[in-house]
């Protein structure tokens, strides 16, 4: 069965999560070594006894991939508490080779203790299995179970025995292992009997295949589940018994329950696609129809359009040219979308047809096939009645001649729209769109004149102010900052109150700047802060005013507002107002974590602040997970997932129970303890964040240090301080990276391709690799949290020579490539203007957010 949700980080992060939050697998597969494995031992097998339905077929062996050679030597003979200690740190931070060594080392340590042996051989099993040693894992974790079949360990080290078989190609084995995980009326069940009819479905075993969806869905009360399980009972009834009819009657009910667009979109073709195979045609095509009408921006619709096109079955021409548009196939959309303007009225069939389902806005995918040849743009004829939707045909025909990057007729195309249809929806939006066309077309001075004459013509029209400011800031980009100036006075004038106006005066200061209009620059700077004290922009305009200030020799009115601006909370701004006050930049301090002793007196502080305003009823532990939250059924699979070692699964929910309890300031700060004691770093971020957001403190730094830590956290330290090392380097820099670039997630991934804690991209890896003297590099390492700090390390090392230590530049070339870097860095060397002149908002915001992230790690952990 096709299980995918991509787990991924924005800042702040985001889940993308599927219509059913089941089997929740990444699109990383996880990586693993190929040294030669220790000869397993052998030992009884021990499985649970399935039922009669299970029968043994065969899956294909994954092929492991290996990771680096340069693996760190491990710490010589320590204690076995310690031992234990650096071979489960190893293993968080995905070095299995390390892991597994010193599980085996501790294993065969007279010194251990019983605790310690136990640990050791069950994650000795858990580390071969990583590794891809499934014969040496297989052994390891039945040897596990026959020593200690009635431990916290055993249901987990079951669960991982039969990935190991899966892994191995042992299905029937597997299935076994599996079942003997089965708890009553546990929470995870569900997903183990997926994992089960999955196996099953792999293998053509149809009646074990619907036994266990069918077990699945008994075990849960969430429609969500059991949609998921009926889709994977229906394509089980088509591939193996060949029975149409019973899949129909699954997505039947699956429709009755769903209710997010583009997975009714897929269920809809399923269901048309299963018609077919009835031998029902009519019905199958309507089913497809349905989904085109319905359900246009979903990429199922799409499909489904494809087969009716195939088929032969007309299609109303404006809902072909919107599923086509959203497909990315443009140039179809254009065929299509001209056809429907050459009509000269619109045929008796061309609405949706009359249904209880309704229209979705899903998000739009990109998956352009095309085959249809390029028409000229046609007009409809003048005598003719306008189809229904002749507006929004232009419209997308417009779109998407823009996207194909042939701007003339995107041009004429917005501007027939335009003279056409004034009344029209997108009609302001329309002149928007044809200057940003000319702009693409580098014919700015047009782009302007559209923009300026449409503000001017429709001043009351709600885009009116963003036209101007986009004129404006092209004025800018073509350094005519005098002109620009005044066209920003003349927004903010005309529309002060608009969303615009503290940004144009921003904006002003800074083009009165570049031509050394200071004065000019600091009555800007000064009427915004006058004017405008809630925006974003106080701190930025206080700090280039006490610049300007400077340049006008007004020393001491620049150092007062400095120093003022030092006063408010901590941003990039403020941090270097205390730059210029001390005439240098800050320096690396060593860190360190607190002992034991002082994280507990900082945790007993930030629970007395808690008390004062949050008045619990909870007398003990506040830290300690409440019963109403532990009671939550996204919490309990999400722990129980995490015990099996299912941690994406896990992710998945716990984002749910983060949700669930997110106005509520104590649940926070339990679910911030609780996550960062699993390593879930970014959760544990999360949650801290919003207990932040709820309590008395304006900003981070006004909570207590105990909370600070849990905002600020330090996870997998041990390598980012051996990385600093060896670079020389500040290990708060690569902290606030990590911070900043996954909110230290490593299973974090970008829209771009970008992946780990660092998020580093597979070329950038190879690069590494190749100049890093890293052996059988794999890009599916860098889902490794030791790799992903090592080679993330390497390359900040890299950028801040090229850039001879200036950490702007190397922060800047990190994000956005050092070969952008070189041209942006001929602006200025001074660290103000290059920043600000970055013609990219990310880079900028990248550059400001992990300054505040230095600060916050040398503070928070810089020894005193």
């Amino acid at each position: 069965m096709l299980r995918h949700i991509a787990l991924f980080i924005l800042l702040p992060a985001t889940m993308l999560l599927s219509a059913c939050r089941l089997n929740a697998e990444t699109s990383r597969p996880v990586p693993a070594a190929v040294q030669p494995a220790k000869t397993p031992i052998p030992q009884p097998t021990i499985t649970a006894t399935p039922p009669p339905t299970f029968t043994p077929t065969e899956t294909s062996t994954p092929t492991p991939s290996p990771t680096p050679t340069n693996t760190p030597t491990p710490t010589p003979t320590p204690i076995p508490s310690d031992r234990l200690v650096l071979a489960q740190r190893a293993y968080a931070g995905g070095d299995y080779e390390t892991a597994r060594f010193e599980f085996d080392a501790l294993l065969a340590d007279p010194g251990a203790d019983a605790y310690e042996q136990r640990q050791a051989l069950h994650w000795r099993g858990r580390s071969e299995l990583k590794i891809g040693d499934t014969a040496a894992a297989i052994a390891g974790l039945q040897m596990f179970l026959q020593q200690h079949p009635s431990d916290e360990l055993a249901r987990a080290a079951q669960f991982n025995l039969g990935l190991a078989y899966e892994q191995s190609g042992q299905p029937q084995e597997a299935a076994n292992a599996y079942l003997g995980t089965i708890i009553p009326d546990d929470p995870v069940n569900v997903y183990i009997y997926e994992r089960i009819g999955d196996i099953r479905l792999k293998t053509g075993a149809y009646t074990e295949t619907i036994a266990a969806y069918q077990a699945g869905i008994n075990a849960t009360d969430d429609p969500s589940f059991q949609v998921h399980l009926r889709e994977g009972i229906a394509q089980a009834e088509l591939r193996l018994n060949d029975n149409p009819e019973a899949a129909i009657a699954q997505y039947l009910d699956i429709l009755d329950i769903a209710k997010i667009g583009a997975y009714r979109a897929k269920i809809l073709r399923l269901l048309g696609d299963a018609r077919i195979a009835a031998d029902d045609p009519e019905d199958g095509y309507e089913s497809y129809m349905k989904a085109v009408n319905l359900y246009p921006e979903a990429y199922d619709s799409y499909l489904a359009l494809v087969e009716l096109v195939n088929a032969g079955v007309p299609v109303d021409e404006f809902q072909r040219g919107l599923v086509d548009y959203h497909a990315g196939a443009y140039q179809p959309a254009i065929v299509a979308f001209e056809e429907y303007l050459t009509q000269p009225t619109p045929p008796a069939q061309k609405s949706p047809p009359s249904t209880d389902e309704s229209p979705s806005a899903e998000s739009t995918f990109a998956s352009p096939i095309l085959t249809n040849t390029q028409p000229a743009p046609k007009a409809a004829p003048p005598e003719s009645t306008p189809p229904e939707h002749a507006a929004e045909a232009l419209w997308y025909t417009g779109l998407s001649w823009k996207a194909l990057g042939r701007y003339n007729s995107a041009i004429l195309t917005f501007q027939k729209f335009i003279d056409a249809y004034p009344d029209a929806p997108k009609w302001g939006e329309a002149h928007l769109e044809m200057g940003q066309t000319l702009i693409k077309q580098d014919s700015h001075s047009r782009a302007k004149t559209v923009l300026r004459d449409f503000a001017a013509k429709n001043p009351d029209h709600p885009l009116a102010p963003e036209a101007l400011w986009q004129a404006a800031r092209l004025d800018m980009s073509d350094e005519l900052f005098d002109q620009a100036r005044a066209h920003l006075h003349t927004l903010v004038d005309k529309y002060p109150d608009g969303e615009y106006a503290a940004d144009a005066l921003y904006w002003a200061g800074q083009s009165a700047y570049k031509v050394e209009d200071y004065e000019g620059a600091v009555e800007d700077w000064a009427t915004l802060v006058d004017k405008y004290p809630d925006s974003e922009l106080i701190s930025h305009s206080a700090y280039w005013r006490a610049i300007a200030l400077q340049k006008l020799g007004q020393a001491e009115q620049a150092k007062t507002a400095l120093t003022h601006l030092t006063n408010a909370p901590i941003d990039y701004y403020t941090l270097r107002a205390r730059d210029l006050l001390t005439g240098q930049l800050p320096q690396p301090v060593p860190l360190k974590l607190p002992t034991q002793t002082e994280l507990a007196d900082e945790q007993a502080e930030a629970e007395t602040w808690l008390r004062q305003w949050l008045n619990p009823t909870k007398t003990d532990n506040l830290s300690a997970v409440g019963v109403e939250l532990q009671n939550d059924p996204a919490f309990q699979r999400g722990d129980a997932l995490l015990k099996l070692g299912l941690r994406d699964e896990a992710l998945i929910e716990f984002e749910s129970a983060k949700n669930n309890w997110q106005d509520d300031a104590l649940a926070m700060y339990q679910l911030s303890i609780y996550f960062q004691e699993k390593g879930l770093g970014r959760l544990s971020i999360i949650s801290a964040a919003r207990l932040i957001f709820l309590s008395p403190a304006r900003t981070p730094e006004d909570a207590p240090i105990f909370i600070q830590r849990l905002y600020y956290p330090l996870y997998f330290e041990e390598v980012i301080f051996a990385e600093a090392d060896k670079f020389k380097r500040d290990p708060a820099l690569i902290a606030g990276i990590i911070r900043q670039e996954s909110l230290f997630e490593p299973s974090a991934h970008s829209y771009a391709g970008a992946r780990g804690l660092m998020q580093v991209m597979p070329t950038t890896g190879e690069y590494v690799a190749e100049r890093g003297g890293f052996d059988n590099f794999n890009t599916d390492q860098l889902w490794l949290p030791y790799i992903s700090i090592k080679f993330g390390a390497w390359y900040i090392d890299q950028q801040l020579r090229i850039f001879e230590d200036n950490q702007f530049a190397a922060l800047a070339a990190y994000n956005a490539g050092p070969g952008n870097v070189l041209e942006w860095i001929k602006i200025s060397d001074d660290v103000d203007i290059f920043v600000e002149s970055i013609p990219f908002q990310e880079p900028r915001l990248y550059i400001r957010k992990i300054y505040v992230n230095l600060e916050a790690y040398r503070r928070i952990y810089g020894s005193p």
